[in-house]
């Protein structure tokens, strides 16, 4: 994962790193139209569930309302900007604890853009990257983890219809990319964060770990929207990480890929094991999004030195 510098009792602040390659993010010539829904959950069909399996992917257009929406962002705001007292709390206590994120078990935590260091705390919100682990500190986020009609859709995804299995988040991330700053979050497989095993899931898809990326603003290629690369999760399984300028894929090994662009109130449903990135924004306007991984409940966790075998290049005669 990136180095870090700068630390406080509550918050990182995250170096400057450099641009990705120019090409990097090139967008392929795809045939076919994107995976999506079109009308919310309730507008969801038997066959997106079938391409998620093949393709490792589905957007669910106007998946929340606008009011809903508008909460989500108070709500972040209110947490990158320092005033949320039990989250500042619980920052300070494990940013004194070895971190336990790829366990899945709850560690909020804040982390800044470099330039936030030149800000007082409580007024560095526009600068903020990353909130960790906030899903139980905030009422109004409920909405979204909790909501029946997606959890529903996320329990066909993972589990085939007519699935009862129970859910469990495993993870919640606010990703914020501050407009001309936000930086690039290079291609990866989350599965390569977490300590879970790798096991097919009833529906079919490769692992029965499951990414939800919710737009709260518009994402867009300008601003830092996500780039996927379709059918990898099923082609290539889990792919070696190198540590480069992130936790990452190598360069070298990305094709051109598919951007997916999001309204606010927009989601994306995602394997663990497809690949994606996010390039730098360096436009005017700022792209915020809150994103959870659902498992089913009890998942039995595995050790790092099991995770390294399969995503690491220890042991390994490759090269990045």
């Amino acid at each position: 994962m990136a180095t870090e510098v700068g630390t406080t009792n509550q918050s990182t602040y995250m170096p400057s790193i450099p641009l990705p390659p120019e090409s990097l993010y090139s967008p392929a010539k795809t045939e076919g139209a994107l995976n999506e829904v079109e009308n919310g959950f309730e507008s969801a069909e038997p066959s997106h569930v079938d391409r998620f399996v093949d393709d490792g992917y589905v957007v669910v257009r106007r998946a929340f309302n606008s009011v809903q929406v508008q909460c989500g962002l108070d709500c972040i705001d209110r947490l990158a900007g320092e005033q949320n007292e039990a989250f500042n709390r619980a920052c300070d206590a494990m940013a004194k604890c070895k971190p336990l994120m790829a366990f899945g078990r709850g560690e909020p935590a804040m982390q800044f853009e470099e330039s936030a260091q030149d800000f007082p705390k409580g007024e560095r919100a526009h600068l903020i990257r990353k909130l960790q682990n906030y899903h139980d500190y905030e009422d109004g986020l409920k909405m979204f983890s909790e909501s029946a009609t997606m959890k529903k859709f996320c329990r066909e995804l993972i589990d085939g219809p007519e699935s009862d299995i129970k859910l469990e988040i495993f993870q919640s991330l606010a990703l914020l990319k501050p407009a001309k700053v936000g930086r690039e979050k290079p291609w990866h497989q989350d599965h390569a964060y977490f300590n879970v095993p790798i096991k097919k899931s009833r529906s079919g898809a490769p692992t029965e770990v499951l990414g939800i990326w919710i737009a709260l603003e518009e994402a867009t290629v300008e601003n830092g929207c996500m780039h996927i690369l379709p059918g990898w999760h099923v082609s290539k399984g889990p792919i070696i990480h190198f540590q480069r300028r992130d936790w990452q894929i190598c360069d070298t090994d990305v094709p051109p890929c598919v951007p997916v662009e999001m309204k606010p109130g927009d989601a994306l449903f995602f394997s663990s094991l497809l690949p994606h990135g996010t390039p730098p924004n360096l436009s005017n306007k700022s792209r915020r999004a809150i994103q959870y991984h659902l498992v089913p409940k009890g998942m039995e966790r595995t050790s790092e030195a099991d995770r390294l075998e399969v995503f690491g290049s220890e042991g390994k005669s490759v090269e990045c």
